[in-house]
């Protein structure tokens, strides 16, 4: 039997339903979620927390669909989604990762596909490390499609290596007055491939302002380095699951 559920846990429920508010800006989910998880960081594992902590991997699975991949480091959402990652690592081994471990891969499968080189290779350590702890991989249609993905990024990322436009070090340039922040990222991403420094306008006639950009992970030779371990684990673990049933 569960021990009674207190008033700072029953707190901590609404504050985390709080978290999937679409009223909310991204700053202060952020520091939501910060705070959240300064209460429960030491206590995640207690029977007293189970319902706190299902609670919390369900918001974040509503939130990765909420919100978007963003490629500059300092972007409040990029903050909150690799939060979001580093959180779900850390509670690898309790329940309610295990009862939505389904939801979490297809979820972390989507998210390689489509995010920044940082959290990528967060998500492919969640997908690999829920397959270490249960032994067992749950088949989604997602897998296919990421398989898809490595081979083009393979083919993209080997194009660039043969032009030699992935090693071009780049400086941060002054970009032009009239282009928006959205406009000059889509540019930069075209050719980055590592993180480094860009400029974006300043708000309100001010200077230019310098961010970090990360990459995306379809030209990231960090999570190229990690996918053939995921291949090759994936594999592993589905023949044992196939030996087992048979």
């Amino acid at each position: 039997m569960l021990p009674e559920r207190s008033g700072p846990l029953v707190d901590l429920e609404h504050r985390i339903q709080n978290l999937v508010d679409g009223g909310q800006r991204d700053d202060v989910k952020l520091k939501m979620l910060q705070d959240i998880w300064s209460q429960i960081e030491n206590h995640f594992t207690a029977a007293s927390h189970e319902k706190v902590v299902e609670k919390l991997i369900l918001s974040f699975l509503a939130l990765f669909c909420n919100t978007s991949p963003q490629f500059i480091s300092e972007n409040n959402t990029q903050q909150l989604r690799k939060l979001m990652l580093e959180i779900i690592l850390r509670l690898s081994n309790v329940e309610a990762i295990k009862v939505h471990g389904k939801d979490i891969l297809k979820q972390m499968m989507r998210l390689i596909a489509v995010e920044n080189e940082v959290n990528a290779v967060l998500a492919i350590k969640i997908v690999t490390d829920q397959g270490r702890t249960t032994g067992k991989m749950q088949y989604c249609g997602e897998v296919q499609a990421i398989m898809k993905t490595f081979e083009t990024m393979i083919i993209e990322l080997t194009a660039g290596g043969r032009t030699r436009e992935m090693f071009i070090t780049r400086d941060a340039k002054v970009p032009p007055p009239s282009s928006s922040d959205e406009q000059l990222i889509t540019e930069y991403l075209k050719t980055c491939f590592y993180e480094h420094a860009v400029l974006l306008n300043g708000a309100d006639g001010n200077p230019p302002v310098k961010y970090n950009m990360i990459p995306s992970a379809h030209q990231s030779i960090k999570v190229l380095v990690d996918i053939p371990y995921l291949v090759i684990f994936s594999i592993s673990i589905s023949k044992r699951q196939f030996k087992q049933k048979h």
